[in-house]
């Protein structure tokens, strides 16, 4: 889950070689969650058709004022950037929508907000967490209870090598979409993650800040600085 492609800004897969390496690495299905469009969801659709016992979970990445938010089983793509105008619409298609990387911007969020989504992403291989913190999962832990929320993981892949670093596994027998949602929403499924190096990271954001024509962003990660963490 969580997979970008080329028709995210900073994404670099193409729609038929990524899913081929999904089914190369054992993966069975994806969810193409490009930057605020459905385009790559419904190419992998359409190029799913030709492989068996394939599925295909279609997202869209949604930037909102507060942070980005995850669409999952959504038909009709979102361009809302009002938080609450977003969730409204995921759930107006019967959607999930789920916080992204939440370790980087649960805080920003409104408290009445959190009992409106459907969940968060409680492993992102490419989230900061992935590489420390144990106070900040037990955190979200608790939150996750509060509100009972679904709990997802997804490898944020933008390059080839991400695929399948985050996954999530049901012991269900499934082979429909709808059983799918079904084991996602009774949260029958179980996560499993590993971190991507932070280099990898920076790789795609220097793309999209080419593409995007961000120089100011671009002079972010040439720019040697001090890093500090609060």
């Amino acid at each position: 889950m969580h997979v970008h492609s080329i028709f995210s800004f900073d994404g670099l897969m193409r729609i038929d070689k990524l899913i081929k390496i999904c089914i190369k690495k054992g993966l069975r299905g994806v969810s193409i969650t490009d930057h605020d469009t459905l385009r790559g969801s419904s190419e992998a659709l359409r190029i799913a058709k030709d492989y068996e016992n394939f599925l295909v979970i279609p997202g869209e990445e949604i930037s909102t004022n507060y942070g980005d938010i995850l669409a999952y089983f959504v038909q009709e793509e979102i361009k809302a950037a009002d938080v609450y105008e977003v969730i409204d619409k995921i759930k107006e298609q019967d959607g999930l929508s789920i916080i992204a990387h939440p370790y980087e911007c649960l805080d920003r969020y409104p408290v009445d907000l959190l009992s409106k989504i459907d969940g968060v992403e409680l492993f992102n291989s490419r989230s900061l967490f992935a590489r420390s913190l144990p106070d900040e999962l037990n955190n979200l832990l608790k939150k996750a209870k509060e509100h009972n929320w679904i709990l997802t993981a997804g490898s944020d892949a933008h390059l080839y090598c991400e695929i399948g670093r985050a996954y999530i596994k049901s012991d269900e027998d499934i082979s429909e979409l709808e059983e799918m949602r079904h084991a996602i929403e009774k949260k029958r499924i179980r996560i499993f993650g590993v971190p991507t190096p932070p280099f990898v990271k920076i790789i795609s954001q220097l793309v999209g800040c080419f593409r995007a024509k961000r120089w100011c962003s671009l002079l972010y990660y040439i720019i040697p600085r001090k890093f500090s963490i609060r």
